[in-house]
């Protein structure tokens, strides 16, 4: 195993930058390297919603998604590590604010839950929801959605939930302030660039193959990065240009 290991950091130097790899714990972390000389985090930083988590048991790479009991445990297990112990690592999880609207759209499109007249006044509360701040305001919120669409009851409970709530709602978030109210979140291209991860990547597969894959994808994303600023070469998706 440890053979195959050596054989991907030899076809890709530089890339993994850590691996722990223990009875309890199997977290393997890497990065295209010369990602940081063509993009300005610092100035355009990018957030995902996406972990990948490995199961020592079954020795498979898996992908697990957003507002997931696995996402958060994955994120506050390597925040614990690399953090040397800390455990306050919801201050720094956020919410895929994407996936929150893809919610609110496709509960809201279910006619017998929210009736078409009343579409307009369930996207005003799921706003309210978001950005309220005080506890009565909220409460008050909660109460609307529940009075005028009974059958949201389960949907919104869910999103109560203490560790959801906090990471996509402003009331009752322990999210540090600087980060809960960036502009950064995930958009459109960022959910893009996950479904071709998904593709590519898929469950239930060894280890060995699926970070190879991975890592194979991150190279290729560098490489299109490094021909565009090196010798202005844009990126092509498709045979044929687009017009």
């Amino acid at each position: 195993m440890f053979s195959k290991f050596e054989e991907l950091e030899n076809d890709y130097p530089d890339y993994i930058t850590s691996a722990n790899i223990t009875s309890h714990s199997f977290i393997i972390t890497f990065r295209a390297p010369l990602m940081l000389k063509y993009v300005n985090f610092k100035a355009f930083p990018c957030i995902t919603d996406v972990t990948y988590k490995a199961f020592p048991k079954d020795r498979y790479l898996w992908m697990v998604m957003d507002f997931s009991l696995s996402q958060k445990n994955g994120y506050l297990s390597a925040y614990n590590i690399y953090t040397c112990g800390m455990t306050d690592g919801l201050k720094y999880l956020k919410g895929c604010y994407m996936h929150w609207m893809q919610s609110v759209q496709c509960i809201s499109s279910i006619h017998a839950v929210v009736p078409v007249d009343k579409h307009t006044t369930f996207l005003e509360l799921t706003v309210k929801l978001c950005t309220t701040v005080d506890d009565t305001g909220f409460n008050v919120t909660c109460n609307n959605i529940v009075s005028e669409f009974p059958d949201t009851c389960k949907w919104l409970l869910w999103w109560l939930q203490p560790d959801v709530r906090s990471m996509i709602f402003v009331n009752g978030s322990i999210m540090k302030h600087s980060l809960r109210f960036h502009v950064c979140r995930t958009s459109n291209a960022i959910e893009s660039f996950h479904r071709v991860f998904n593709t590519l990547i898929k469950g239930g597969q060894p280890l060995r193959s699926t970070l190879r894959r991975a890592l194979k994808l991150v190279k290729s994303d560098q490489d299109d990065l490094s021909q565009f600023y090196e010798y202005g070469m844009l990126t092509t998706y498709n045979r044929q240009q687009k017009l």
